[in-house]
């Protein structure tokens, strides 16, 4: 879809507006609009120092600026919904791991061998965690780890999950944590323990899932 059928219904009712979308303009049009997403996609990829440098040259752009707006509210978004999340999830340390148990309303008693114990096991705590902010990520590590973005470890920020599969010979990811810093993750280990700070780099790290506002919950 090009020219007036994107703006609209108003644009078609002048004939001389209509005629003047040749072929040629359409593919003139659908340029522009693609180095509109490249832009904002770029802007996301830079640090902000380097956006503080070009700043003002690509703000000077008017068709750059909608691209450039839309991805700075949406990293902001981003950033305000994970630190939601992670004080979320820093407010339940000392509480037990309990299989199966916790979820989005919070703590909550398990299956099993946690049946009796009213705490959170690991994907209980993220699912928590981001509820608090608004977003859903889903029940069990497998849906959790199918949620948000794929980024790589030297890019982690707060929020983002960490997922670890130990036992290769098992289809996992059988853990998750939710990233506090550059080398924490708050997460519930294993039965006995409680839910704690532990460091991101350990046996077992599969990859790292970054959530985003667009799931409500």
């Amino acid at each position: 879809m090009c020219g007036p059928e994107a703006l609209g219904d108003s644009a078609l009712v002048d004939p001389e507006f209509t005629a003047a979308w040749s072929p040629d303009a359409c593919a003139t049009w659908g340029a522009e609009q693609a180095e509109i997403a490249s832009a904002g996609r770029a802007w996301r990829g830079m640090g902000k120092r380097a956006r503080k440098r070009l700043g003002g040259d690509l703000r000077a752009t008017p068709c750059v600026q909608p691209a450039i707006a839309g991805a700075e509210k949406a990293e902001e978004q981003q950033a305000m919904a994970a630190a939601i999340a992670v004080q979320a999830a820093l407010s339940m340390r000392g509480l037990p791991y309990s299989w199966g148990g916790g979820g989005p309303e919070g703590p909550g008693y398990g299956i099993g061998h946690g049946a009796r114990t009213k705490g959170f096991d690991c994907s209980g705590l993220t699912e928590y965690a981001w509820a608090r902010a608004g977003v859903r990520i889903g029940t069990t590590t497998y849906e959790q780890w199918r949620s948000g973005t794929r980024v790589a470890r030297s890019e982690v920020r707060p929020g983002d999950l960490v997922f670890y599969d130990p036992n290769p010979d098992r289809p996992g990811p059988e853990h998750v944590g939710l990233v506090v810093n550059d080398t924490q993750v708050v997460n519930a280990p294993f039965t006995g323990a409680f839910v704690r700070l532990d460091s991101i780099d350990r046996t077992g790290f599969l990859g790292v899932v970054r959530p985003h506002p667009e799931q409500s919950a």
